[in-house]
């Protein structure tokens, strides 16, 4: 469909495209959100508020974990990629200059440094992770629930660059399956993990689990839109290179 077979020009097929993106973005969020909330209640039935209040500890520890290690790879690698932030993407007035001239290489260099920093983030959860028990969950002997919520918040950082490039490329289809892959798969395993008797820590490491193979999900749904590469220069300061680096 163009602009001068559709009634209104450019202006209608611009506010369809709109409606249609945000229709599949919104269907997505409220999919995750639901797997979310199912995950919540499969953990409060099996093991009751006390322990799902400790559930919800490790996983306020491994998103801000996410979070804090995703601004050091997500966006500058948007920027160097789409040549702008993921948050205004449909701004025609973008940093378009900014975009690099391999925006391949540019997107397997920022997915390299994001699976770094995952295990970095992963890593420094594990060797804090007595400390942590003791000021997240107030018992050092938990040592091994704080090392899973460091994995999931590893692999976090992983699928949020992943997930938003599917979501940039305009490939509606497979961002919800990438999108919506953590909380079915995170779901599924958890349950059967608590429903053999796996505990608080059967939840952590389903959850975690989970994380981790929605991923690799997104990443194999990118396949050919990147070329394996590295770089010494992280891509967190990629707005401040001039045109044309990587």
């Amino acid at each position: 469909m163009n602009a001068r077979e559709t009634p209104g020009g450019a202006g209608a097929v611009l506010g369809m495209r709109v409606l249609r993106y945000s229709g599949v973005q919104g269907f997505s969020l409220l999919l995750s959100n639901v797997f979310q909330l199912a995950i919540v209640i499969a953990v409060a039935n099996f093991l009751g508020p006390a322990q799902l209040a400790r559930f919800s500890l490790l996983l306020f520890l491994g998103g801000v974990t996410t979070v804090g290690f995703s601004l050091l790879s997500k966006p500058g690698t948007v920027r160097r990629v789409f040549g702008a932030a993921d948050d205004d993407d449909d701004d025609e007035e973008d940093d378009s200059d900014l975009v690099s001239a391999s925006p391949k290489h540019s997107l397997g260099v920022g997915l390299s440094w994001a699976v770094f920093l995952g295990f970095v983030a992963a890593g420094l959860i594990y060797l804090l992770r007595e400390p942590l028990a003791l000021a997240v969950l107030q018992d050092g002997d938990e040592t091994d629930l704080i090392a899973w919520a460091g994995v999931l918040g590893g692999a976090g950082v992983v699928w949020r660059l992943t997930s938003i490039t599917l979501w940039l490329e305009r490939r509606p289809s497979a961002f919800v399956i990438g999108d919506a892959s953590r909380g079915v798969i995170g779901l599924s395993l958890v349950i059967i993990l608590l429903a053999t008797g796996s505990g608080l820590e059967g939840a952590i490491v389903g959850a975690a689990l989970g994380a981790v193979v929605a991923a690799v999900i997104c990443s194999v749904l990118l396949i050919g839109s990147f070329e394996p590469a590295w770089s010494r220069q992280s891509t967190s300061s990629a707005s401040m290179r001039p045109p044309g680096s990587v």
